[in-house]
Formats: structure tokens, sequence, C-alpha cells
């Protein structure tokens, strides 16, 4: 569900740019276009980069976030004006005008912070925290709150919890999103010679979605595909996506034509890898003894009850998920648990929680814990540092001697990126019959 907020309470439960991925490879540019040589270096194509492969796609989205956010942010600006096209990077692309029915899929996914500093965390953390759909406070008060307190104290704190699992290509959730757009393009490209552009947006941060909207339509697209790469909807994460597609339409002249996926907790690809993680887990660490009593935890993102009370079907779309794996993976109930993780705030969040649970288990002497979050479509700091750090120090406190294996989660897996691309042909399908 959520990722890469970096604001888990370590306590107990009781205490700008768009990801445009185009296969346009070798083409030329548009006559009048500045060559590459004349082009600002963050337009540049990355030299020696296949861009018809999914890997050059996502070395050359990455090549463009090293620089500092504020050469970032004006590369972006300079290049809405490029026309370049072609290129593939961590910024607008755009085509030829006039608006067609050509169709664009946009893969949202939650954001992550530029970089792991102080400052870009908390200029991330204060988009996220300001949304109502993720904090419902009346807005005076909660601002007083968010300026004066959390952010002073949370920013530094997150961005040395970022730091600890920052890649060398940038942000994990980042990384792997750029991923799973490029795997879909190549997957959606085979047999298809007009395929439908893929990018990908973030709610939060850069590429923000309207942002990766608005290229769109300057690029000429009529209609698109809105797949947010949260499998169980919720308030504070599918309808605050749903919301921010809302306020694009509100401001464009002339809108774009949507449909969006709400959620997909049981899509037979999302379990198949969901089970294949857990079998290359099983590969590498040997099988549990699930009959001698070692565990595996299903570790969804939590929510707060007040949220579930309202009518939110998430906490059954989970369950749904949970029921779905275990039954693929031969597992009972007792055997494969559903935890959530992820508590902010003092506010009564959905129970059991994963940091109490994997201390009780290791004090009731549970000889192996394996733990995996179906939620989380990328690995990020929940995954990686709250889980495989926070989570396994509580358990090894109350159990020194066992063993603690996390999961990876589907990043870029090719059964998930199969199961993307099948569930956005099928939606397409269905608007085209």
């Amino acid at each position: 569900m959520l990722g890469d907020s970096g604001l888990a309470d370590p306590r107990s439960a009781d205490g700008a740019a768009t990801g445009a991925v185009r296969l346009s490879g070798g083409e030329a540019p548009p006559s009048g276009e500045p060559s590459a040589a004349e082009q600002p270096a963050a337009h540049r194509p990355v030299p020696g980069l296949d861009y018809r492969t999914p890997f050059g796609l996502v070395r050359a989205h990455l090549s463009y976030i090293r620089g500092k956010p504020s050469d970032r942010r004006a590369a972006l600006r300079a290049h809405a004006h490029s026309g370049h096209f072609g290129t593939v990077h961590r910024g607008l692309t755009h085509g030829p005008s006039g608006v067609d029915s050509r169709v664009a899929v946009v893969l949202v996914n939650l954001g992550t912070p530029e970089e792991p500093t102080a400052r870009e965390v908390r200029r991330y953390l204060r988009q996220f925290l300001s949304d109502r759909r993720v904090v419902n406070l009346p807005a005076i008060l909660w601002r007083s709150i968010l300026e004066l307190f959390v952010l002073p104290v949370r920013s530094g704190r997150a961005a040395a919890k970022y730091r600890s699992i920052w890649l060398d290509d940038g942000s994990p959730l980042y990384v792997y999103t750029a991923a799973q757009a490029a795997g879909v393009a190549e997957r959606l490209a085979q047999g298809d010679p007009h395929p439908p552009e893929v990018v990908f947006a973030m709610r939060y941060g850069s590429p923000g979605v309207r942002e990766v909207l608005d290229g769109l339509r300057r690029d000429g697209i009529g209609r698109a595909l809105v797949v947010p790469l949260y499998p169980q909807y919720s308030v504070p994460t599918v309808a605050s996506v749903i919301d921010e597609v809302a306020r694009h339409a509100l401001s464009a002249v002339n809108q774009l034509e949507f449909s969006l996926v709400h959620s997909y907790p049981t899509l037979p690809g999302y379990i198949e890898a969901l089970a294949a993680r857990a079998e290359e887990a099983w590969e590498r660490h040997g099988r549990p003894d699930f009959e001698a009593g070692d565990r595996m935890l299903l570790s969804f993102h939590g929510i707060p009850e007040s949220i579930d009370r309202s009518g939110d079907p998430y906490r059954g779309q989970c369950d749904q998920t949970a029921k779905a794996l275990r039954a693929r993976l031969g597992l009972t109930e007792e055997q494969c648990l559903v935890t959530f993780q992820s508590k902010f705030g003092p506010m009564p969040w959905l129970r059991p929680a994963t940091i109490d649970t994997v201390a009780e288990l290791g004090r009731q002497g549970v000889r192996r814990l394996d733990v995996t979050c179906p939620g989380f479509a990328s690995d990020c700091l929940e995954t990686l540092e709250e889980i495989n750090l926070l989570n396994r120090a509580a358990y090894m406190a109350a159990k020194p001697d066992g063993v603690f294996v996390r999961h990876e989660c589907l990043n870029d897996h090719p059964l998930w990126l199969d199961a993307l691309a099948g569930m956005v042909r099928s939606r397409l399908a269905a608007l085209d019959g």
C-alpha cells in the first residue's frame, strides 16, 4: 500500500517530471530539432544505451536523477519546450501537436524524495502529509502541528533511514517503478505495431500525476488508463490518486478521457508473482518447517481504524489476497498470518501490528519467521528499513538463535510484469470494445 513515507513509529502499536517510456530507439528527431550534442545535458540520450531495451530505458531514466534537485527542476522547465521526441529520461517528452485517440498507460506509485537529505525529505513529507486523504484533521490545526512538530523532527530521522537503503541509482521505489514501466512497455509492444505509451507517475514528489497527464495531453494523447500500483484499494492510496486525476480534469480545458483500475487483490498473475517470490526465498534459505511451528507473515501497510470503520474495503481486500496466496502455497491461516505495519500517530490502527507480532512469535520460540509484504509493488523504506531492520531486530531480540527471512517485493519480477501487462491489455480491450 503506502510506501516510502519514512513515518512508521518504531514503537509497538500501543504506544516533477514524467517517467515516459518510449520504444522509439533510433528514430531521427523531427526536422529543426537540435541534435543530441546541442541539447542541454539533462536532455541528451545517454551514450552507449540501447533505448529499445528495458535496461536501456531504465538506465536512461536513472541517469537523469543523479544531478542536484535544482538542476533537475530547471531541466524540466526547459524540456517542456524542447520538443524532443524519443529520449527517455525523468523529464517531459513531447511529440507532434494534435490530439488523437492514442492511449497512454499511467502507472502510479506513492512517491519518494529525490535525495536522502533532510531538505528533500521535508519537501516530500510536506506534500504527502498535507493530503486530507492521508491525515484527515482540521486543516489549520494539522498545518500547525505539521510545520512546528512533525516536519522538524521527522525529516532528519527519515533522511537517515533513506540513506541506509538508497541505491547507487537513487531511491529503490523510483528505480523499481521505472523498471516496471519499462517492462510493461516492452510486453505491450510485442506483436503490436502501435503499442500504447507507458509512463509512470508519483502521487507525491516527482514525477507528479498532473504533470505527467499534462505532458501526455501535449503529446497528442487522447485517452489514459491509470493503474495505481496498489493491489488493494484504500482511501489514502487509490482514492488519493483518483482525487489527483480529478483535479487535473477540473483544471483542463481539453480533457483526457480517463479509465482507472480500482484494485486487483486476487489477480491470478499477481498472486503467482507473490508465490514465486516466496518460493525463490525458500530455494535460497530452505522451505520453512511449518509443521514444526515455523511461521510466515503477510505484512500489509496499516490504516487507521477510523478509515476502516468508514467503509474502506482495504482490510477485506488484504484478506482476499492472503486467502489466495495461502491456497497457492498450501498454507493454513495459522501458518501464514496477516499483520499490519507502519503505524503513524496516536490513533488506533488495524491490528495485529507486525512489530508486535514478530516480537511475540520470537518470545513463543518460533524458530523461523518469513515476512513478505504483498501490498508493496516495489521495495521501499517500509520494506527495506522497517521490515528488514527494525522488525528483524525485534524478532532477534526475542529469539537470538532464530531465523528471520524477508522476501523481496515484486519489483521487476517477470511474472509481476506479465501480470501488469496482461491486466492492461484486458482493460484496454474492454475500452475499445
